[in-house]
């Protein structure tokens, strides 16, 4: 239902977009209805700062009521956190994801170990992610954790492809570099002295078998250079 007139008492047009009708046929405007929820709010809330409009409360929610009695958001991450003599790490002991501690600042949940590098050292560089020196996941201490690429992060990782791009030596000790590198299209890199020793030991253990397969290969050879004799004979006469 629309009014009759083209304002409200405040002055406000009552256009289709700018009124609210009740299911009893009534209506108002509704800049007056937010104008009313403003003035009737009783302060702001302690904690994130929303209007709060229950008489007598400090706050706008049950979530910012837990953290106003909890106290700040460092107090409140202290109590997840112990120290580790042996390893030196400060182990999360609340929720965790993967291994990864999870803490709540506010209204969302954070990495806790980025949440404490942030605090202690500064704002994560664009592009980079936290690589955990001790290698423990659960750990926030900010001296084990350092700002890396993902593609460093990865390196430093534990998984077999990781471990391998690290090697500097074949399984017998050959420098993986120069002349000694065999690089394959995939990735994959091998050592060229092994190669050559590898197939030593093959020809000097399989002789015949070897001989065999040279002696067919060089007779093919030559059945093709026979073919191409022909071929350019027939073509010159």
């Amino acid at each position: 239902m629309k009014s009759n007139s083209k304002s409200c008492f405040r002055g406000h047009a009552t256009s289709p977009e700018n009124t609210y009708v009740r299911p009893d046929g009534s209506w108002e405007c509704y800049e007056c209805i937010l104008i009313a929820r403003r003035t009737s709010a009783r302060g702001s809330c302690a904690v994130c700062g929303e209007p709060v409009k229950a008489t007598g409360h400090e706050t706008c929610s049950r979530r910012c009521a837990c953290a106003k009695r909890d106290g700040s958001p460092e107090e409140r991450f202290g109590r997840h956190i112990y120290h580790d003599p042996a390893s030196n790490c400060i182990v999360w002991t609340g929720r965790t994801s993967g291994g990864y501690g999870r803490a709540c600042i506010g209204r969302r949940e954070y990495a806790a170990h980025r949440v404490a590098y942030e605090w202690m050292v500064g704002p994560i560089p664009d592009g980079h992610e936290l690589d955990h020196l001790c290698r423990n996941r659960a750990c926030v201490n900010h001296e084990h954790l350092e700002a890396v690429t993902p593609h460093e992060n990865w390196r430093r990782s534990l998984n077999p492809a990781a471990i391998n791009a690290r090697k500097t030596h074949c399984i017998r000790g050959h420098r993986l570099a120069g002349e000694n590198l065999v690089s394959q299209a995939h990735g994959h890199r091998s050592c060229r002295t092994c190669h050559v020793v590898s197939y030593a030991r093959y020809r000097a253990k399989n002789r015949e078998k070897v001989l065999a397969a040279g002696r067919l290969r060089w007779a093919k050879r030559h059945a093709a250079l026979a073919r191409l004799d022909a071929c350019a004979a027939g073509r010159t006469t």
